[in-house]
């Protein structure tokens, strides 16, 4: 179940990272070709997934097999996934991806806030989120009398708190 939110976390944050820089479209591309080549060479997810090399040796070899033909936002992708121990779930991760590519794009957003909030204000921030997530948004407001300033906005199971409360919180933290 932990390997299954893994996944989805980070196929997530792949979709709405790659997005931005290199547009879904070609996000979606080059994670469709990962997956043939997994698909076509399993030895090289043992390799990618065990302790037989170290991280250095692992990023050389992904240097070597994908630089040339992927875009390097891709290649720093598995990089990071190999540095932080999760080549292991690399096919889920790939299959939660295209399942995200093949969904609707479009997704509705809730953005709440202390007060009602003004057409053009609403109209501002789903053009922001929209551009951060790679996704056209379906945007619906809500009051939280709770919230002493800022806004919330939930899309799907992600949460961008621009609260006063977090903002404070952030402050202290930092």
């Amino acid at each position: 179940m932990k390997l299954n939110l893994a996944a989805d976390r980070i196929a997530e944050t792949y979709l709405g990272c790659l997005s931005q820089t290199l547009g879904r479209e070609r996000a979606l591309d080059e994670i469709a070709a990962l997956g043939k080549v997994m698909a076509a060479s399993p030895e090289l997810s043992e390799m990618l997934a065990g302790p037989g090399l170290s991280e250095a040796e692992k990023a050389d070899l992904i240097d070597s097999l994908f630089a040339k033909r992927f875009s390097a936002e891709f290649v720093l992708f598995l990089k990071l996934a190999a540095a932080r121990g999760r080549a292991a779930i690399l096919p889920a991760i790939i299959d939660r991806i295209l399942a995200l590519g093949q969904r609707d794009t479009e997704a509705e957003a809730v953005l709440t806030s202390a007060y009602p909030v003004a057409p053009a204000e609403a109209e501002a921030v789903r053009s922001r989120l929209e551009k951060r997530i790679g996704r056209k948004l379906v945007l619906s407001c809500a009051r939280d009398p709770s919230l002493i300033g800022g806004v919330k906005a939930l899309v799907g199971r992600t949460q961008f708190d621009g609260s006063l409360r977090a903002r404070l919180a952030g402050l202290r933290e930092s």
